[in-house]
């Protein structure tokens, strides 16, 4: 009687954990801050993976012009000014000893496509830009094994289970001088069918929770040195 009990509580714990994944999964899929904003239309970078699994778009205003807040865009990645997450996770998380920076550097001004970004301990994950487009877009895309983050031998007939995703930030101009910034993940995982349906549930996660952290940092660090600026100025 007792292992009948136990089986069903056994069921009903499994079905709510099931119903609770789907649920957060439809939650996150949907991104975050596109209240308002047609999540579907096209944007730069869209032509980098043509056929995707997933497409997740994110969106923050930022109360800055375009122009004061690509700086901050344009120098992000491994080994550059980090990519604006919180320090716990810069320090615990990611343990490649990149703190994401509060100003705006010089130096790191400058890229050109094919360039590649660190993403991770160099001969891992990276990045290379396929976009750029001052004050409007940076597009970057990745190949990638899934626990490694080691680029594949594209070259080769089995280069083995990867993903394969572009990362495109978005600057619109909007109202009252301000930015509307999107980051859109359009990616598709080319690995054991297993793992894909995992993949199905846990990238919108993963990606949603990345977007948000980014999208908050950039736009504190933006809106600080805009302030900032503005104020000199009138002084």
């Amino acid at each position: 009687m007792m292992k009948k009990i136990f089986r069903a509580v056994g069921y009903v714990l499994g079905l709510l954990l099931i119903g609770g994944l789907i649920r957060l999964r439809w939650i996150t899929g949907r991104g975050w801050g596109v209240e308002g904003i047609d999540r579907h239309k096209d944007l730069p970078g869209d032509d980098v993976i043509l056929r995707p699994h997933e497409v997740l778009t994110h969106a923050i205003r930022i109360d800055a012009p375009p122009d004061e807040v690509w700086p901050w865009i344009v120098q992000m990645g491994v080994e550059r000014a980090g990519w604006y997450t919180p320090r716990w996770i810069d320090k615990y998380l990611w343990r490649v000893g990149t703190i994401s920076i509060d100003r705006i550097d010089p130096e790191l001004q400058s890229l050109e496509v094919g360039q590649r970004i660190q993403d991770g301990p160099k001969g891992t994950a990276d990045f290379e830009v396929r976009d750029v487009q001052e004050n409007r877009a940076l597009v970057l895309h990745s190949r990638r094994h899934p626990r490694t983050g080691v680029p594949p031998d594209m070259s080769s007939p089995d280069p083995g289970p990867y993903l394969d995703f572009s990362w495109s930030f978005v600057l619109e101009e909007a109202p009252g001088n301000s930015t509307l910034l999107l980051i859109r993940t359009r990616g598709a995982a080319h690995v054991p069918w297993l793992i894909q349906r995992l993949a199905w549930v846990v990238w919108p996660m993963l990606d949603f929770a990345m977007a948000r952290w980014m999208l908050l940092g950039i736009k504190d660090r933006a809106e600080n040195e805009s302030a900032a600026t503005n104020m000199h100025g009138r002084s």
